[in-house]
């Protein structure tokens, strides 16, 4: 064996190994450290969204189904939506189940230079004045530099990646709220 087929085996494992992994790493690169790096806004404008265990959502947020046997919920996103707000959303479709504690990004909006992420953490399904909720801990940041807001790719990427320690501004929300445990 001369040396030249040793370069070119070497070559044509390298050219396989990067073909096949081409796509974890283009997703590490364009969503994943973008968004584990991302600068968090102050946590006293964190805020819980209570919502009807069969109610109405926030953009892109379809539905969320509360499985009660192992307390998780059921998300469908879901795009196709225009606002003035968030600008527009193409349509997609993505199912995803999410356990207590649970963190992902639900929105995200370009801007010049970075990306802004509006996060959620599921934190259960807790009586609010009387009636269960489901407890999503609301919480926002930018990223350092411009990342797409690919749906659902920005949503899958995400998941766990960002916390928000919630604990220091919970107890401001609980009493306005009323949130209290459902058992």
């Amino acid at each position: 064996m001369n040396i030249w087929t040793l370069v070119i085996s070497a070559l044509v494992v390298f050219l396989l190994l990067f073909v096949l992994n081409f796509e974890n790493m283009y997703n590490y690169y364009t969503y994943v450290a973008p968004i584990q790096n991302v600068d968090l806004f102050d946590a006293l404008l964190s805020h819980p969204d209570p919502f009807e265990i069969d109610g109405r959502y926030t953009v892109p947020i379809h539905d969320i189904k509360y499985v009660e046997k192992n307390n998780t919920i059921t998300v469908t996103f879901g795009g196709g939506i225009f606002s003035d707000r968030h600008g527009g959303i193409p349509a997609f479709s993505y199912v995803k189940n999410f356990q207590v504690n649970q963190t992902f990004v639900f929105l995200c909006l370009e801007k010049q230079d970075s990306t802004f992420l509006w996060f959620y953490k599921y934190l259960g399904v807790k009586s609010v004045h009387g009636e269960p909720r489901i407890i999503l801990w609301h919480y926002e940041g930018n990223t350092h530099r411009l990342m797409p807001c690919n749906y659902p790719d920005v949503i899958a990427h995400s998941i766990d990646l960002v916390d928000n320690d919630h604990g220091k501004t919970f107890h401001l929300w609980a009493d306005r709220y009323g949130l209290q445990p459902l058992h």
